[in-house]
């Protein structure tokens, strides 16, 4: 009984939360970390710029539903190396690259679910591969970190909201 009311808080937490796509460059969190961790990080500021940028158009242009996206990889796009990346993702967004990436796929499968009922009707497979992952697996596994429920059970209650 717990769990369920538990779930159920969580999905009605999700369901009211509005639309999420990050603003990495105007995000007001952003601008206190860089005057605070100035002095920590040693990368030139042009190059923070550039990264900085480069993500808000990764995130603009949903670069993040690709497959196989690795640091190195990201890092070669971005015209930098991986360890300013990392340490520039680290700082502005406290996160790891992985999970940096992994909460904009559920952010973004959240609210595909939310507003297009075709996707809904998708396997949890088919979503998982939609959105740049490998495996059902791993989607269930990031999806449930980020929001403490599981997709399907988010999926059947959006169901039963429509149905109404």
């Amino acid at each position: 009984i717990n769990k369920k009311v538990k779930y159920k808080n969580r999905f009605n937490e999700l369901l009211s939360e509005k639309s999420i796509i990050p603003d990495v460059k105007s995000n007001p969190d952003i601008n206190i970390q860089k005057n605070n961790n100035e002095k920590n990080i040693e990368i030139p500021e042009e190059i923070i710029d550039n990264i900085l940028d480069s993500l808000q158009n990764f995130v603009k242009n949903e670069d993040f539903l690709k497959k196989n996206i690795t640091s190195v990889n990201l890092a070669k796009e971005f015209g930098t190396n991986a360890k300013y990346l990392s340490n520039v993702i680290k700082i502005y967004k406290q996160k790891k690259i992985i999970d940096y990436i992994n909460d904009l796929r559920v952010n973004y499968a959240i609210n595909r679910i939310k507003k297009d009922s075709k996707f809904r009707k998708y396997s949890i497979k088919a979503i998982s591969e939609s959105i740049g992952y490998g495996k059902a697996e791993s989607f269930s596994t990031a999806f449930r970190k980020r929001t403490g429920i599981l997709p399907s059970y988010f999926i059947k209650e959006i169901e039963k909201l429509d149905n109404q």
